[in-house]
């Protein structure tokens, strides 16, 4: 049990360890995928969110540009004041509602301002907020830490790059009008000229970037034209700021520049859009890639637990398994143990049994050897009647061994008509010469009732009583044995019957009140038996549907009651009347052939000279295949059989015999009565088996039943 027990906390302490395991990797895998995600998310919501801003960079470099231009010509080009006003309302509008927060009142103060330089440092002053907040949107989305250098590389372009071009060219632009209107001075734009070798830088990196992205040929095309553009731009710009300031351009030639400088700006917003929409679409893919890994993994997850599940449950149903294995194995080994316990009891109580039937056997049989030697003609008389009582007392003993081994068969005993009181004091009398040489005093009483007939077993009744009494002569050391008879009615179909059997001895021990009615067992006493009286006395009480119970005696000793059902003489008329008359009787043998197999001797000639006073012709075999290849010379109208012979038994001669188209009766002797040798020869084809030594009686019965038999079977047909 501990063992089981460690085992279940073993295999519940790796379920949690494992689901913990689980729960720690699969907490990881998770939040990775769920941290890329949010990282793809920030990025989509900055690229989402930069649009507005550059529109509005866009859109207030215009309006820087061509409001400068306008202050500065005092509106004499009727385009250009047009053209501001236009831009001044888009901007107004894109900043009074942008979902950022600006310094309004800053940029209001930019716009009113009426003097060219102050308007075009506030605007551009308001421009560099803005790409701040673009930088910043830049580096909070996550676009910066991009592991990807191709969405990297963009993404810097379209947050970092574009925007500061769009600026930086719109600043050239403004400050070359500013230059030329001779607001701003020389010496001031010659060292805010190298503004264009940041152009150049900003430029080439962008191409740099492009060239990198295979997926980015139109984009490269289009901004080396805007390059090439560009390029043309700031020559022009070089030439016109090369002319000394009494040298200046013409409106026109001014104009033209401011013109090229915005339609440049133009071109690098087109390039801004087309980039916005490429990292709106990688970065789409990529959530979706992303979400697609993130829901995969949860599949792979569910999946893994299902596994994990099923493990768990195979594990748990494996160690059910094992349980009950081990349960059964535990209560085969607690029935094995058992059945060893009892078999080494068995094998005692064999031992106890070989020892007991040996001393009694030794005995009479000793007893009649000393005769033997004895024996002759002058002393006949003497010992005849001893030998018999010898030999009755050895079948007595073999009937006893009987009873223990097969009482199912012993107990096969047909009930008939007796009156107890008569069959008692049958069985008294035929006790007394034991009695007297004991020196024992018998008294017998009994009712009215109990001396009528009922339909009982009178040879179980007539053993009970013998046992009780004899073991009261023998055992019990007393002068007198009371036994007393009384019957009352039970109901108007039977009568309970009950027999005391007291004495004024010893008594019984204790200790042996628990064993005495157990197969063997002896208390103490110095007379010879088996140990087998009160074990037969049970089982023939149960026979009679009733029961054996010891009690102390008043009169000093032992007391045993018999309590047994009896059914009334009225329900069963004529039981005793005889089954056949002696006619029919002794036709069963009288002028019949009879075929005899037996190897021993003596019994051949014994038997055959039964059967031949019988008026039997008798034909003798020592064995099972001398008599097969006599039934074909004698044709014999009964075959009669040992079951143990040697070259063929009484088993295989009766197989043979069937199997020939033998139909007459066979029957069956052995002196082995107390296995199952009966039903091994009825199985093997006799028709009644018979203990020996053979009662002639018994055997006209069982040929008087197998006639009786075939005439039914006659009729029938």
């Amino acid at each position: 049990m501990l063992t089981k027990i460690n085992f279940r906390a073993g295999l519940i302490t790796l379920v949690l360890l494992t689901e913990a395991i689980y729960f720690v990797l699969s907490y990881k895998m998770v939040n990775e995928s769920d941290a890329l995600i949010k990282v793809t998310e920030q990025s989509i919501a900055g690229i989402n969110r930069s649009p507005r801003l550059l529109e509005t960079l866009r859109l207030n470099g215009l309006y820087r540009g061509l409001c400068t231009a306008g202050l500065i010509t005092g509106s004499t080009q009727e385009g250009i004041s047009e053209s501001c006003t236009a831009a001044k309302n888009n901007v107004e509008q894109q900043v009074l509602s942008s979902l950022y927060e600006f310094d309004r009142e800053f940029w209001r103060d930019s716009v009113s301002q009426s003097d060219p330089l102050r308007f075009f440092e506030a605007v551009s002053e308001w421009n560099s907020r803005v790409i701040s907040e673009l930088d910043k949107i830049y580096r909070q989305s996550g676009l910066i830490l991009d592991p990807a250098p191709t969405a990297y590389s963009l993404a810097e372009m379209y947050s970092t790059l574009l925007p500061k071009l769009m600026d930086e060219i719109g600043v050239l632009r403004g400050q070359h009008t500013l230059l030329k209107a001779q607001v701003l001075e020389y010496d001031a734009f010659i060292r805010s000229s190298a503004i264009t070798d940041e152009l150049q830088s900003r430029v080439e990196m962008s191409l740099r970037y492009l060239s990198s992205n295979s997926d980015s040929d139109d984009l490269e095309r289009g901004f080396i034209e805007i390059k090439a553009n560009l390029d043309q731009y700031t020559a022009s710009l070089m030439e016109s700021l090369a002319a000394k300031p009494a040298e200046m351009d013409t409106h026109q030639r001014v104009y033209d520049l401011f013109m090229q400088g915005t339609e440049i700006i133009s071109d690098l917003s087109s390039i801004a859009d087309q980039v916005e929409l490429k990292l709106k679409l990688e970065f789409g893919e990529r959530l979706r890639r992303q979400e697609s890994a993130l829901l995969n993994k949860y599949l792979l997850l569910l999946l893994a637990q299902a596994t994990l599940i099923f493990f768990y449950w195979k594990l748990f149903w494996l160690n059910r398994r094992q349980v009950r294995a081990v349960q059964r194995a535990e209560a085969y080994a607690s029935e094995l143990t058992v059945s060893v316990r009892e078999l080494r009891e068995e094998r005692e109580k064999q031992a106890q049994m070989l020892s007991v039937v040996s001393h009694e056997l030794r005995t009479p049989l000793a007893s009649s050897n000393m005769i033997y030697n004895e024996l002759d003609i002058s002393n006949l008389a003497k010992y005849l009647p001893i030998l018999k009582a010898n030999n009755l007392s050895v079948l007595s003993i073999m009937n006893d061994l009987r009873m223990v081994i097969r009482p199912d068969q012993v107990l096969e005993d047909e009930h008939t008509v007796y009156s107890p009181a008569q069959v008692i004091e049958r069985t008294l009398s035929s006790l007394a010469n034991l009695a007297e040489h004991k020196k024992v005093t018998t008294h017998l009483s009994f009712d009215e009732l109990s001396a009528q007939s009922y339909v009982t077993s009178g040879k179980a009744l007539q053993q009970i009583v013998a046992n009780l009494a004899k073991n009261a002569f023998l055992h019990a050391e007393a002068e007198n044995v009371w036994v007393n008879a009384t019957a009352t009615p039970h109901d108007t179909a039977s009568t309970q019957l009950t027999v005391c059997v007291e004495d004024d001895g010893k008594g019984i021990s204790e200790a042996f009140q628990k064993t005495m009615y157990e197969a063997f067992s002896r208390g103490e006493t110095s007379s010879d038996g088996t140990g087998l009286g009160l074990y037969i006395i049970k089982e023939l009480a149960e026979s009679l549907n009733g029961d054996i119970s010891y009690f102390s005696s008043p009169k000093g000793g032992a007391g045993f009651k018999l309590s047994a059902r009896l059914s009334t003489f009225a329900e069963q008329d004529n039981l005793n009347e005889p089954s056949y008359s002696d006619e029919q009787l002794t036709q069963t043998l009288a002028g019949k052939i009879v075929l005899f197999a037996e190897d021993q001797l003596t019994i051949q000639v014994l038997t055959k000279g039964i059967l031949t006073k019988a008026g039997a012709e008798v034909t003798v075999a020592s064995n099972g295949q001398v008599a097969l290849s006599a039934f074909y010379d004698v044709g014999p109208d009964i075959v009669m059989t040992d079951a143990m012979m040697p070259e063929m038994d009484g088993y295989e001669l009766s197989a043979r015999l069937r199997a020939e188209g033998y139909k007459g009766p066979i029957i069956a002797v052995t002196a082995a009565t107390i296995g199952d040798e009966r039903e091994r020869l009825i199985a093997a084809g006799a028709d009644a088996v018979l203990p020996k030594p053979i009662d002639l009686g018994a055997l006209k019965i069982a040929l008087a039943d197998w006639d009786k038999n075939q005439t039914a079977v006659c009729d029938w047909l």
